[in-house]
């Protein structure tokens, strides 16, 4: 009879910990700060500058920081997503597109007028 309890604890111990791990997991995915590549809790032009050094070698990224620094949801790390942080850092856009529920869908290139300056953001 112990034994049965003992294997009856074990295995509830097991799915506690697999359920913890899965829920834990969820809520991990969830609270991505997409653009925060200097993982300091924010997003602003460090974290541009910081995906300008890892474009030009200066910087590696782990697989954690490749995800948030890619707001463009295109899979690569690239001057989109340095100017779409910029942008958001300048508060002329609110969202990444990489957040938008049809991120694939969505033009992925910052957006610009007709003279080729970005949307939102004083000319020169």
């Amino acid at each position: 009879m112990k034994g049965k309890h003992i294997s009856l604890i074990a295995v509830l111990s097991t799915v506690m910990i697999f359920l913890f791990s899965f829920i834990s997991f969820g809520a991990y995915a969830a609270s991505i700060l997409y653009g925060d590549v200097t993982n300091d809790g924010k997003v602003n032009i460090l974290d541009a500058t910081q995906i300008q050094l890892a474009i030009a070698g200066s910087a590696d990224f782990d697989e954690n920081t490749k995800q948030k620094g890619d707001v463009d949801g295109n899979g690569n790390i690239d001057i989109n997503d340095a100017t779409w942080i910029q942008l958001y850092a300048a508060e002329a856009v609110t969202i990444f597109p990489v957040e938008e529920e049809t991120a694939s869908e969505t033009n992925t290139q910052p957006p610009t007028d007709a003279d080729g300056y970005f949307n939102q953001v004083v000319k020169p």
